[in-house]
């Protein structure tokens, strides 16, 4: 039966190295795209289509689906007509021929209209199908859990499984310090005097998920049965066994060097947080 497993990672918080680490975990080094050194940051393929990726499984063949192709076409001309200033927007309507391909789903949680919502929940529907008529399992890192992102309403298939990073009041700060110094949009001095709150967002992913796992005890403590746990999620627990001494040190290097870069970009709040 055709797996999907679905890891959900807030922005800021490592989906990228997660994704590397534990989803592709030794088959990475083919699919490694241009690092960010000065700011830790890395960006790797976070969706996984029968071992490899989407471009070489969903694009490669025709899935033509002809209800969809007119979906899409109504939907397209509804996006044309709709006015809004929010990115999601024009994003969406430039790649919507390709919208049940990829994960869209921190893009998709800014639309409310009933009619665009369901036209999210056929296309993500749809790739499900086709996934399951080709045997191909499915593994995706994403900031948001569907049910959130898209709808509620949306059908998850039967083989499903899903896991959340849980964020605590302190972690929270942190994660988003780094996301804004990696989107390039931080204020130096920023986080100061904040009092970190789990977002609603987290608590959502977690609540609606099979599973979560800690980001403090993933990379503040470096517990090595955390760690092992999101291997085990992706069905590479034995690649972890057999290399966990190594893959601890990574997971603690990353650390340290994000470390270095609220260091370097937020002075004020690292004085703040560097002894936690």
């Amino acid at each position: 039966m055709t797996k999907f497993r679905e890891f959900y990672v807030p922005p800021g918080a490592g989906s990228n190295f997660l994704a590397n680490k534990c989803m592709w975990a030794s088959d990475i080094k083919s699919y490694k795209s241009v690092d960010n050194v000065s700011t830790n940051e890395f960006f790797y393929h976070r969706e996984k289509v029968n071992n490899t990726t989407i471009e070489e499984t969903l694009f490669s063949e025709d899935f033509t689906n002809e209800d969809l192709i007119s979906e899409t076409k109504e939907i397209k001309s509804i996006l044309l007509e709709l006015e809004s200033n929010i990115p999601a927007h024009s994003t969406i309507i430039n790649s919507i021929e390709d919208l049940w391909r990829r994960d869209w789903s921190y893009y998709l949680i800014a639309f409310s209209d009933q009619q665009i919502q369901d036209y999210f929940i056929r296309c993500r529907e749809y790739y499900f199908e086709v996934c399951e008529s080709m045997n191909w399992n499915s593994s995706i890192i994403t900031h948001l859990h569907p049910h959130i992102a898209i709808s509620s309403q949306l059908k998850l298939p039967k083989n499903f499984k899903s896991l959340a990073m849980e964020l605590d009041s302190k972690t929270t700060m942190f994660v988003g310090a780094l996301g804004d110094i990696k989107s390039d949009n931080y204020e130096p001095n920023a986080y100061t005097n904040n009092v970190g709150n789990q977002s609603d967002e987290n608590f959502r992913c977690v609540q609606n998920s099979d599973d979560s796992v800690s980001y403090r005890k993933i990379f503040f403590e470096n517990n090595v049965e955390e760690i092992r746990r999101m291997y085990d999620f992706f069905g590479n627990v034995k690649y972890f066994d057999e290399n966990k001494m190594v893959i601890m040190k990574e997971f603690k290097d990353y650390h340290n060097n994000n470390m270095i870069v609220i260091k370097d970009f937020m002075p004020l709040f690292y004085e703040r947080i560097k002894s936690r």
